[in-house]
């Protein structure tokens, strides 16, 4: 039997839908605080790197965060809107009967 390549694999489109795989006592627990932890740790990291790295004039003075700060910060929010959004999805009022 031939063995499937990574190169096999179906592409995966931005579009689908997510599923999860199953939803047992704890579980969104487990991913919360996993979120959580991460969110610290990112946190910790970007307070440290926008101390060090900083955008500056001619004479060195700082005149607004690193571009590349900027765009940690956006990747916490957006990691801790997907979380929430798969966690606690809400509900569409066109679903409601």
């Amino acid at each position: 039997m031939a063995q499937k390549k990574k190169d096999d694999q179906p592409e995966v489109k931005d579009d689908q839908p997510v599923a999860r795989l199953k939803v047992g006592r704890g579980s969104d627990r487990r991913i919360a605080k996993a979120a959580a932890e991460f969110d610290s740790a990112i946190a910790s990291f970007i307070k440290e790197m926008d101390l060090q790295f900083y955008a500056s004039n001619e004479k060195g003075e700082r005149v607004g965060p690193w571009e590349f700060v900027s765009a940690l910060r956006d990747v916490r929010k957006e990691v801790a809107e997907t979380v929430n959004e798969q966690l606690y999805p809400s509900v569409d009022a066109t679903d409601e009967e």
